[in-house]
């Protein structure tokens, strides 16, 4: 299922899948598009388009941005797919194990 987005220029294009899950609280909803932007010319290959999401999660109501790369297939120029969401969550490291210091002698 392809979704049609407006840019800021006036012209469309298209992203393969909305990016539903919020990278920040790991949740399923659906985000409120805040801006769109490309970063290049729509006729080059390696240009990405990028929206900021809000998070719909009453418990997070963040910010994110989700990434899509060209995909250009047949005569359909504006066409892009998801690549990834970020930022990502900082997981914390397990730091409970015990340090032990043990004296070094010569």
């Amino acid at each position: 299922m392809s979704l049609r987005i407006n840019l800021e220029n006036g012209t469309q294009a298209e992203i393969d899948q909305e990016a539903d899950i919020c990278p920040i609280c790991d949740t399923a909803q659906i985000p409120v598009r805040i801006f769109v932007t490309i970063t290049g010319e729509l006729e080059k290959y390696d240009t990405k388009l990028e929206i900021v999401m809000k998070c719909m999660n009453s418990n997070c109501a963040r910010l994110y941005i989700a990434q899509y790369i060209k995909d250009n297939i047949g005569f359909i120029y504006n066409k892009f797919k998801f690549n990834y969401s970020f930022p990502k969550a900082f997981k914390a490291p397990d730091i409970t194990k015990e340090i032990t210091i043990k004296p070094c002698y010569k």
